[in-house]
């Protein structure tokens, strides 16, 4: 299931950031389940490597820039479908960032070359040491190939702004990562600092640890606090686990060097002022507070920008110059899209794959390719189970690491699940993907309401009124899979937000949900979203209101059909199919949204058993 629709399923198994876990259902009860560590015991135990095949060849051919995680996401999901896609990487081996900075202890070398094979197996062309360095190269690309995908990475380090940081001896923290991960840099000199708070300029100081002789020192100069550092907050636990010192509130101010060789950084304290756009303590300079740190070698890990000078004068990456475009950006020269790093700025390896794989589903879309749907699994929730668990407080199992002793070398610090803990973990899952109701239980006011329905999937047509005449508008399925649903209760919703904050998907229940409210003077103070059900002689008529309209579904004591008013257009309706038998024209023109038709049918089937 997992190796479906991720083309690192091995890799982001030890280097996701694992965002999800920050959503996930459990931290209200005790804490988030791990579902990074749980997805790694998967991909290890795994010895046979899942084959996938591309399915029959299509005619298009799609370019892409880059190398990483983004770039080959993106031909991952098109070599899946048919496309020729040729990959374009400045270095070798492909990878970018997976492959050349990120340290051999937080990741398994092994893994990710299986990953990348797997991608190149899918008839994905390589270009390695293949450098676009020229608007020329850029232009016969552009001429060459249907669609480009720029997916390059940032890949140059920020730079000091400090007198003497060209001096021998001060290396950008890429460049010492690339160094270290393809083995040409096996040693350091015994005095050496980072500067910086990030997972890069951590992942460089565990790094440089590794490295140094006996009685050797490495520094982490930082000029705000531990407490302050935008790294992970794991990767900060490591850096205090393995006992690396921090200098708190210390900016670098000059690098010091004799005969053009590196001895020292002058540096100065800081405090923490007010806070910046940040939301952390703006740092400011301590006057007289200066002081020299005695070096041997410096470590520059501040940040990244992109190196794009062969797209200067044709591309415009500027925020105007880049046009949204279903979750991808379009740049100025059409066809031609961008993600990753270039779109964002220095991102994680997870919003990079995000970025390719929305490029190649835009791809396909313009191409007339369905996008891919993927098999879920059928767990056949019970809902008593379900409710036992909700009812239980556990805590997840600890995560084996190796001891402090052992990390000398390079080798995985954080170890995979043995079995017994892997299915341990996994039973904490609370299944929220089948049953969430979060938002109904964490509604001071009770205003999110759960049901149930019957899944059932319509097939239905839009209707179409222009002057005297009714015209069949678009055809498409509205398939309702979940029995479990819910809808908001207008009357009691304060719209606090709440539900939103806890909710798994990042959704906003009191605003996405269907509105329904009691009475009819609240629902008639509403524009849209708004649904009110009257009864009336043992009829009930739902009222809705929509973006364009207002509709009527009524349904008649034994009767077996309904009856929907439009403004435009009264129809009787089938009440399984939602077919329409007979119509008549009112007032007016418009079109009849029928999955409008489709909510309505489905709330009155609930509202209507209610006192």
């Amino acid at each position: 299931a997992i190796s479906q629709n991720n083309p690192f399923p091995n890799t982001t198994r030890l280097a996701c950031d694992h965002i999800c876990e920050d959503k996930c259902t459990r931290m209200n009860y005790d804490e988030p389940l791990k579902i990074r560590d749980i997805k790694r015991f998967i991909a290890m135990k795994d010895k046979s490597s899942v084959t996938l095949k591309p399915k029959k060849k299509l005619g298009k051919s799609i370019a892409i820039i880059g190398g990483g995680p983004s770039g080959l996401s993106c031909a991952f999901f098109l070599a899946l479908e048919g496309f020729k896609v040729e990959v374009y990487e400045a270095k070798s081996p492909m990878g970018g960032m997976i492959t050349h900075a990120l340290p051999d202890f937080r990741t398994a070398k092994g893994r990710v070359e299986r990953d990348i094979k797997r991608i190149k197996s899918l008839g994905v062309k390589f270009h390695e040491d293949h450098p676009i360095a020229t608007p020329e190269e850029f232009n016969e690309i552009c001429a060459k190939f249907d669609y480009v995908y720029l997916g390059l990475g940032a890949s140059k380090g920020k730079a000091l702004g400090a007198p003497g940081e060209d001096t021998k001896g001060v290396i950008d923290f890429l460049k010492f990562l690339d160094e270290v991960k393809m083995g040409r840099l096996t040693k350091l000199p015994k005095k050496v600092a980072v500067i910086g708070g990030g997972n890069s300029a951590i992942d460089a100081v565990r790094s440089a640890k590794r490295l140094l002789p006996k009685g050797g020192e490495v520094l982490l100069v930082y000029r705000r606090t531990v407490a302050q550092m935008p790294a992970s907050r794991e990767e900060i636990e490591e850096l205090l686990e393995e006992n690396i010192k921090v200098l708190e509130l210390t900016a670098p101010e000059q690098v010091i060097s004799e005969k053009g060789k590196l001895t020292g950084l002058r540096c100065s304290k800081m405090k923490l002022g007010e806070k910046d756009s940040s939301g952390r303590a703006r740092p400011v300079k301590v006057e007289g507070s200066d002081f020299v740190l005695e070096l041997d070698y410096l470590i520059k890990a501040i940040g990244q920008d992109t190196e794009v000078d062969f797209l200067k004068g044709i591309v415009d990456l500027t925020p105007q110059g880049l046009v949204p475009c279903n979750g991808v950006h379009e740049t100025n020269i059409p066809n031609v899209f961008v993600g990753g790093d270039l779109a964002r700025g220095p991102s994680s390896i997870i919003k990079g794959i995000a970025d390719g794989k929305e490029a190649a589903y835009e791809i396909m879309r313009r191409e007339g390719v369905a996008i891919p749907t993927f098999k879920a699994i059928n767990k056949k929730l019970k809902s008593e189970e379900l409710r036992l668990k909700r009812a239980t407080r556990e805590y997840g199992v600890e995560l084996p690491k190796s001891a402090l002793t052992k990390r000398e070398d390079f080798s995985l610090v954080v170890q995979t699940l043995s079995e017994k803990d892997a299915k341990k973990e996994a039973s904490r899952c609370l299944m929220c993907d089948e049953i969430c109701n979060t938002c109904v239980t964490v509604c001071p006011n009770r205003a999110n309401w759960a049901y149930q329905i019957k899944p059932k999937v319509y097939e239905v047509t839009d209707l179409i009124v222009e002057g005297d005449e009714l015209t069949q508008g678009r055809c498409y399925e509205v398939s309702l899979k979940q029995k479990d649903q819910v809808l908001n209760i207008g009357d009691y919703c304060n719209e606090c937000g709440n539900c939103g904050f806890f909710c798994p998907t990042a959704g906003r229940p009191y605003i996405n949900k269907p509105k329904v409210y009691l009475f009819e003077k609240s629902y008639k103070a509403e524009k849209h979203n708004a649904h009110y059900l009257e009864k009336k002689k043992g009829d009930v008529i739902l009222h809705s209101k929509f973006e364009d309209y207002e509709l009527r579904l009524i349904e008649k004591k034994g009767s077996k059909t309904f009856t929907l008013e439009a403004p435009f257009v009264k129809l009787i309706l089938d009440k399984k199919t939602l077919e329409p038998i007979k119509a008549a024209k009112g007032k007016g023109e418009g079109t009849l949204h029928f999955d409008n038709v489709v909510t309505m049918a489905t709330l009155l089937e609930e509202l209507k058993s209610w006192p």
